[in-house]
């Protein structure tokens, strides 16, 4: 089992980065993650985020980043910025889907981790498999699948929200021809393909935008002092 654990170790920590928006994994002791707050390192309209959640957030990342060579030498106070950052538009946005009542099923729940290769055997889920990897990652089934609970609660979210995001006749009128005007080249054979890049344009724009007036109407506490200004720019 730990030869299979080692040999597969970039596609286990690929699973856990698809369960958290960012990636994840390694050990970078415990003296930085302490709080003002005893166990809690944000507030997000008075819900806490764990301090130990972020601390294993970032230990994975780090690994993650080392397993694919992505980096010799990390920045720590960057990476921390931006995993805290992430982690606090999460329940954000988790917070909205629970005003627009969007739950996740048992069943849906069940099929989505049911679906993860790694934790198959034979090309079926194997339970055994599933408690092993993740004691390998030093969580419980509980811990995983309300992350994943909560994963699924904002992709549907997002889901419902794009989905709302048109394109006028219009907009893409207006876009295609100054498009046309700068990429003449078989550009007529493309309309379709322009069509969708647009809206996928269009839909990224608004949505970002969206969170960011979430984020400032938020009232957001950070305890680690280094980065607590964190969304100041923004």
């Amino acid at each position: 089992m730990m030869n299979y654990l080692r040999k597969n170790v970039k596609t286990i920590l690929w699973v856990v980065a698809s369960i958290f928006i960012v990636a994840i994994f390694a050990g970078f002791g415990g003296a930085f993650f302490l709080q003002r707050q005893s166990g809690i390192i944000s507030k997000v309209n008075g819900i806490g985020l764990s301090s130990k959640d972020f601390s294993q957030l970032f230990d994975q990342t780090v690994e993650f980043q080392r397993q694919n060579k992505k980096t010799d030498k990390i920045n720590t106070k960057a990476l921390k910025k931006e995993l805290l950052e992430n982690m606090i538009k999460e329940e954000l946005l988790y917070q909205e889907a629970q005003k627009c009542n969007i739950t996740v099923t048992p069943q849906e729940l069940i099929s989505a981790i049911h679906s993860y290769p790694i934790f198959q055997k034979d090309g079926k889920f194997d339970v055994s498999l599933y408690f092993r990897i993740l004691q390998y990652l030093h969580t419980t089934p509980q811990a995983f699948e309300s992350a994943r609970k909560k994963s699924l609660s904002v992709s549907k979210l997002q889901t419902f929200l794009l989905s709302a995001i048109k394109i006028t006749t219009k907009e893409l009128e207006y876009e295609y021809n100054k498009g046309k005007k700068e990429y003449p080249a078989n550009f007529e054979g493309k309309k379709e393909e322009f069509k969708e890049l647009f809206l996928m344009k269009k839909q990224s724009s608004i949505f970002d935008n969206w969170i960011q007036e979430l984020i400032r109407k938020a009232n957001i506490k950070i305890y680690i002092t280094e980065i607590e200004n964190i969304f100041e720019t923004q």
